[in-house]
């Protein structure tokens, strides 16, 4: 059954789709006394019977709540082999949850990490609309691959630290996943936006904990080389994590190295003192670049560059590898990953 705080989160989730504060919203549904116990089991009336509040503002909330597990979740099993970030649900396979999960078996990966939140706000998950990408797309994938996992993943903005990590938490719940990747990058070099990172990770591992989800496995997706980035706040998220994953993108003019990235970024995550596992992720995308002199270039990955790469992962004794992105990687660079035994 669901705690009070879960249904004060889906209050405000709702009240921000309605563009209205949240607890005005919850004072109308009659429902502000749950704030004195967060932590106690939901017993007032059901959702859907609350006369004070329209059938529109009903269906939101009730859209909002994460569901109520039937039984108990599996024992936590460690992300091992290979997988793909999925940006853009819709631009993968049509955006057909079926047709993803057969590709995903055919090419016999382990686990996918799909987009969730963006900042504070839901991401592919649209209940105004009834839209929902994530949900349909989790069921499919285990429903036809027995122990997949399915990751979601925040671009998390730094501005509200206690947003992100909330709404990270809601809908990890909601869709049952299996880990999830804090993905943070330069906003988080901003001095006024540094300190922050310290926030969200104590709020994530707050909420996680509300949730009874201390288990869950966290990852860090950042800078291949931390060495060139020392401004980023690399403890205070590590206090957080379980895993690193190094966006190890090749990005080069000339005769890229995949191999080379990927033991330097290795090396430099030890360094930095990570004892924990690594798990990288490769470059399967095109990317458009300008220098200084304002001259536009294209960066695309080879097939071939990723038949080094996954070789490599397994020789530097990594669990896992993933690739980003599986709504950019095209049919070549598709067939590559799949082509390795892992």
């Amino acid at each position: 059954m669901w705690k009070n705080q879960d249904v004060i989160n889906a209050v405000y989730a709702a009240a921000k789709v309605l563009e209205t504060p949240g607890w005005t919203l919850l004072a109308k549904a009659g429902l502000t006394s749950l704030v004195k116990d967060r932590h106690a089991a939901y017993s007032g009336p059901s959702l859907e019977s609350i006369t004070t509040l329209t059938e529109h503002e009903k269906t939101l909330i009730v859209l909002a709540l994460p569901p109520v597990l039937s039984t108990p979740p599996a024992p936590r099993q460690p992300l091992e082999g290979k997988g793909f970030f999925v940006w853009l649900v819709g631009q993968c396979q049509g955006g057909d949850p079926q047709a993803i999960a057969m590709q995903a078996q055919q090419a016999g990966l382990s686990h996918v990490l799909v987009k969730v939140a963006h900042g504070p706000n839901p991401y592919r998950y649209n209940i105004g609309h009834g839209l929902d990408r994530v949900g349909p797309l989790v069921a499919a994938l285990r429903s036809l691959i027995p122990g997949f996992q399915v990751w979601g993943w925040q671009y998390t903005l730094g501005a509200d630290p206690e947003g992100d990590a909330r709404i990270a938490v809601t809908l990890v719940r909601q869709y049952q996943l299996d880990g999830f990747v804090i993905n943070a990058e330069q906003e988080y070099k901003h001095e006024e936006i540094r300190p922050n990172a310290a926030r969200y990770a104590q709020a994530l591992e707050q909420n996680l904990q509300e949730a009874e989800l201390a288990d869950l496995p966290v990852g860090l997706s950042s800078y291949r080389y931390p060495q060139l980035h020392p401004e980023f706040p690399w403890e205070a998220f590590q206090k957080v994590c379980t895993v690193m994953m190094p966006q190890v993108y090749w990005v080069a003019r000339e005769a890229p190295d995949p191999v080379a990235n990927l033991q330097r970024s290795v090396q430099q995550y030890r360094a930095m003192g990570w004892t924990g596992p690594i798990v990288p992720t490769g470059a399967a995308y095109d990317e458009w670049q300008r220098t200084a002199d304002g001259t536009k270039w294209l960066w695309s990955t080879t097939p071939e560059q990723i038949r080094q790469f996954l070789p490599a992962v397994r020789q530097a004794g990594l669990p896992a590898a993933n690739f980003w992105s599986w709504d950019g990687a095209g049919s070549d660079r598709w067939q590559a990953v799949a082509e390795f035994q892992w």
